[in-house]
């Protein structure tokens, strides 16, 4: 496969598709007037998922840098939507655990994210999902074992 182009580069492409979609999204959550950036609703959608984390569990899932995560973790502090208690395990880390805010706005912003994927996502099929995925496998596994 050659890659001597940047358009036809598939990193190129994947990072202009995923700009693209984020772009779209957060234009739509601006016009509806969520409150959240999509960074935010992910951040309350995995502590919905997975229950408290720690905000290392939280980077790792989201694959995001400390820097960054923290400061998505305090502006929904900020907001009310989530909170920080001191880990039973360890009383130098926090928990961090989405609040009754925190669960009203995420379940009232959940329509508009399955609205946007529709439009995303319309005319895609299962097996090329399933085609993506693989991909987007392979690729991790080539990333850990150039690692090695």
């Amino acid at each position: 496969m050659k890659f001597d182009k940047m358009g036809t580069s598939p990193g190129y492409l994947v990072e202009s598709l995923s700009r693209n979609m984020k772009r779209f999204s957060a234009d739509l959550f601006k016009k509806n007037k969520v409150g959240l950036t999509l960074e935010q609703f992910s951040v309350l959608m995995v502590l919905d998922e997975n229950g408290s984390k720690h905000q290392a569990e939280i980077a790792e899932i989201m694959s995001k840098d400390n820097p960054t995560l923290t400061r998505i973790l305090d502006l929904l502090e900020k907001k009310g939507f989530i909170k920080r208690e001191t880990s039973h395990e360890d009383r130098r880390k926090f928990l961090l655990v989405l609040t009754r805010k925190g669960k009203t706005k995420l379940e009232s912003t959940k329509p508009l994210v399955i609205e946007i994927r529709h439009t995303l996502f319309q005319g895609i099929n299962q097996k090329q999902v399933d085609q993506l995925l693989s991909i987007k496998n392979l690729i991790e596994k080539n990333i850990a074992d150039a690692r090695k």
